[in-house]
């Protein structure tokens, strides 16, 4: 497969392909999928910004937990002096309860780079991977996206040709 450089010399961006979004009910070059949590499509024009916001957030909460984690043993002592002693079993109970929280959402956030890395190591897109992989698994049933449901006429899936045009149902 031929796939295009971006410039960010890392990031292989998948071949353009224009393909509706249900969702947002509009054409989308380059789509790869459409982010709930963003509320948006990722395409062509923004997988770039996706990918580096998906990665700093990631070395972010990364970096809140192991600060978190060290003023929770290491420098507790020290946190203990900045408050009175009446908060510091609350202060601690509530530092370790901040540490897990930002180690679930780091997980998270790893495991979404790793995903969209491995998507760019093979040079491939959300939508093609899940298409490849069975779009009635699990990938499907994450990503709630009604364009790869199957159709009811036949056994097509939903989602657009490759000319943009909207899918016929």
């Amino acid at each position: 497969k031929s796939s295009t450089r971006s410039s960010l010399a890392c990031i292989r961006v998948p071949p353009k392909v224009t393909r509706y979004c249900t969702i947002c009910c509009k054409n989308s070059p380059g789509l790869d999928h459409h982010c709930t949590w963003l509320n948006t499509c990722i395409g062509e024009n923004n997988y770039e910004a996706f990918y580096c916001l998906v990665v700093s957030a990631t070395i972010q909460t990364l970096l809140q937990a192991v600060i978190g984690i060290l003023m929770a043993t290491l420098w507790f002592s020290q946190v203990k002096a900045q408050v009175s002693s009446d908060w510091h079993q609350p202060m601690l109970v509530l530092l370790w309860i901040h540490n897990a929280i930002c180690l679930s959402l780091a997980n998270s956030y790893f495991l979404l780079a790793g995903f969209h890395t491995y998507l760019l190591w093979i040079g491939s897109g959300t939508y093609d991977f899940i298409l490849a992989n069975g779009s009635d698994g699990l990938c499907a049933r994450m990503l709630k996206c009604r364009c790869l449901r199957r159709s009811k006429k036949g056994n097509k899936l939903g989602h657009v040709a490759n000319d943009g045009s909207k899918p016929k149902t």
